[in-house]
């Protein structure tokens, strides 16, 4: 799993690694709800719902990559994770 540009990460396309930086961001997910404010829990509820069904529900963009909008708070806790 490398960097790009744009601030995202771009996969190896390995299942394994897509289970990996699922985990990561569902952890990353999950430690952020904790203390959100009410207007942002709901934006980290639906993420956290969309992740957790990804893999069953076979959700994925080109290469085996997985789009997730996030708070700049969440894109930096996520990143920081991988």
């Amino acid at each position: 799993m490398v960097s790009d540009r744009s601030g995202g990460f771009a996969l190896s396309g390995s299942e394994q690694d897509l289970a990996v930086t699922d985990r990561l961001a569902q952890q990353a997910l999950e430690d952020l709800l904790k203390t959100a404010p009410a207007e942002t829990a709901g934006q980290l509820q639906d993420n956290l719902r969309w992740i957790k069904q990804a893999q069953s529900n076979k959700l994925v963009v080109g290469s085996k990559a997985r789009i997730l909008y996030a708070h700049a708070e969440g894109r930096i806790k996520i990143a920081a994770a991988f």
